[in-house]
Parts: structure tokens; C-alpha cells; sequence
């Protein structure tokens, strides 16, 4: 079934068409200095519903506001005490939240940093904590695990899921072993090819690309052709097959669909 969390965002669903996008606003639960402060940095003001919702019962975590990128993040937090930030890490902002991250870490350090996302853990996880989080945490979490999550981090502990937690485990373990998702590629990619990869899922053109990332065409094709190499595609009617499924959650790693041949791929 669905968390406290989850089943929130259904029911609120009506009231993010209502807010409309708005790229900073102060909640009505604002500590006002009392208990933990949580400044949110996500697009969709249901997040913060669903969130406030799970929160609820515990009377000494506050979201004191909600950000939709990096720039009004930090001028938040350069004019408001925060003790956690809780970031989605997503193309849909136009901002890089990993360089968010490190300017984060870098400049505010007794700031704890979660990750909030609904991106797989299996691909973002180890970026964003390579980048400073603290931990990194589904949106698909209970809410137990939510608020667990949040204590963990505030609390100077790093947080991952008891799966992802294993998985790190065994290739310290076993340093020789690779997951099916490293044999595939996708954890080799860079952060903007990942970005310019869920670009491509999400339908986005070469010149929406551009414009949203704020780099040339001739970069993007640059990448494309480097997203190609690593996940061994040898054509891009191929990276538009794997964009469309992975966007889909049909596949989680590229192996498979670089040995179909073109005929599969126009009938599949």
C-alpha cells in the first residue's frame, strides 16, 4: 500500500494546480526558531504537502520553506537558519543541484544535505553523495523511513536504504565484482550526460536541450555521441529506443537493447 506520504500527494494533487509554480515560499509551520528547520528544494508545491503531512507528528521538524532551484536556495539559507535541506535532483528546475550540493558543502558545512528524490537510487545515490549529501532517500520511502531518514542525517549519520547500503558493502567486499548496472554503463556517465540522458527520455529536443541547460548544439550532440559510446549504442535511433524505455522504467541498464538488431527495435 501506499505510505502516509504517497497517498498525501494523491489527495492534495488539486492544490498544486492551484499554487501554480512559485520559486520561494515561507511555510505556515515556520519554527520560528523552535526545533529543526527544513528548507525543501523541489518543484512541486504537492512535495511539500505530502511531506508536511508525514512531519506532522513530530513536533520538532519544521519545513520552513519551499525553494524551486539553486539560486534561491542559497538566498535562503544566506538569510535564514537551516538545519536540513532536502533537495529533489532533477533536470526539471533548469538548476544543477549536484553543484548545489558542493557549493552547499563547501560554504555552509554544519548544514546537513538529503536527498529527496524520485530518481533511482541505483544511478543517483552515489553521485549525489560523491557530491556531499548525507544521504539519499526515495520519495516511494514510508513514512517511517522518511522520518528516520531525516533524523539519521540531522543527527550526523549517512543514510542510504538497506539496499543500496548492501550493494556498496559488497563491492567494498568484493572489490573485483560489478552490479548489472555498472556492466551497462550508466554509472559511468557524468552528471550533465545523465542530465542531457532524462532530457532525451522526457521527448526533448536537441534544441530544448540546449536551451534548458544553457549549452550549444553542438555540445549536446557531443554528449549524445559520448552517452552512446558508454552504454554501447551504436546508433541514435537506438539512444532514443533506450531514452524511451528507461523513461518507461522498462529497462534499468543498456546491455540488453545494444545487441537487439534494427528490425527488433522497429518492432519492439
Amino acid at each position: 500500500g501506499y505510505s502516509a506520504f504517497n497517498r498525501r500527494m494523491i489527495q492534495g494533487s488539486s492544490l498544486e494546480e492551484r499554487a501554480g509554480s512559485l520559486n520561494i515560499r515561507s511555510s505556515s509551520n515556520s519554527s520560528g526558531g523552535m526545533g529543526l528547520r527544513i528548507l525543501l528544494v523541489d518543484d512541486h508545491p504537492i512535495v511539500e504537502h505530502g511531506l508536511s503531512a508525514v512531519l506532522e507528528p513530530e513536533a520538532d521538524l519544521h519545513i520552513i520553506g519551499r525553494v524551486s532551484g539553486s539560486t534561491d536556495a542559497i538566498q535562503w539559507i544566506n538569510h535564514n537558519p537551516v538545519d536540513l535541506l532536502m533537495l529533489e535532483v532533477s533536470v526539471e528546475s533548469g538548476s544543477d543541484n549536484f553543484r548545489l550540493i558542493r557549493t552547499v558543502r563547501d560554504r555552509f558545512r554544519k548544514l546537513k544535505i538529503l536527498v529527496f528524490s524520485a530518481n533511482p537510487e541505483e544511478i543517483y545515490a552515489e553521485r549525489c553523495l560523491r557530491a556531499g549529501a548525507h544521504g539519499y532517500l526515495m520519495k516511494l520511502a514510508s513514512s517511517d523511513m522518511i522520518r528516520r531518514a531525516i533524523r539519521q542525517v540531522i543527527s550526523g549519520s549517512i543514510f542510504l536504504s538497506g539496499r543500496l547500503r548492501d550493494r556498496l558493502l559488497e563491492t567494498l567486499v568484493q572489490p573485483g565484482a560489478r552490479s548489472d548496472m555498472q556492466r551497462g554503463g550508466l554509472t559511468r556517465l557524468s552528471n550533465r550526460e545523465l542530465e542531457v540522458l532524462e532530457m532525451l527520455s522526457k521527448g526533448y529536443s536537441n534544441t530544448e536541450i540546449s536551451s534548458h541547460l544553457s549549452i550549444s548544439k553542438k555540445t549536446v550532440d557531443a554528449h549524445k555521441q559520448s552517452i552512446r559510446r558508454k552504454l554501447q549504442l551504436p546508433s541514435s535511433q537506438r539512444l532514443a529506443a533506450f531514452a524511451a524505455s528507461w523513461q518507461a522504467n522498462e529497462i534499468s541498464a543498456p546491455l540488453p537493447l545494444a545487441q537487439l538488431s534494427d528490425a527488433e527495435l522497429v518492432h519492439s
